[in-house]
């Protein structure tokens, strides 16, 4: 869950899911809570101000989802975690691998090029259901 996080960024998760969770009204923080915590730390608070039309969340759904499809077939990315639309810091949603003991210590090609795989997952996923023309610019931001 905190992979590469300091143990001041760890000590600054837990303070923060139970703030979360107490401002929730409950007597203990939870996983989901944690997860929030994370999620806002790593990627900034979340925009709830922001509208985005049903289109642009269905586009964002199939870009993320792109990623997600590629990160969970292809036998030599990371494990896939979960997949979001919650607009956060500059991002529209996101993806999220677990690294495993090798992605700690080493690369290898195989490694390498699944990682790219799954960065343009979201380009492909793109290009194939809404069309050439119409590819986000998220799709640059991704490599």
């Amino acid at each position: 869950m905190t992979p590469g996080f300091t143990g001041a960024e760890i000590e600054n998760l837990v303070n923060h899911a139970i703030t979360y969770a107490v401002h929730k009204g409950k007597d203990k923080a939870e996983w989901a809570d944690f997860e929030y915590s994370r999620d806002r730390i790593m990627m900034g608070i979340e925009r709830k101000k922001l509208s985005m039309g049903e289109k642009e969340r269905l586009h964002t759904a199939i870009h993320e989802s792109g990623h997600a499809l590629v990160s969970f077939f292809n036998k030599n990315a990371l494990k896939l975690h979960k997949a979001t639309i919650v607009a956060r810091g500059g991002s529209l949603g996101a993806t999220f691998m677990l690294p495993d003991d090798q992605a700690q210590t080493s690369e290898n090609k195989a490694r390498i090029l699944a990682q790219i795989d799954v960065a343009m997952g979201g380009h492909v996923a793109e290009k194939l259901i809404i069309g050439n023309d119409m590819i986000s610019t998220g799709c640059g931001g991704d490599l």
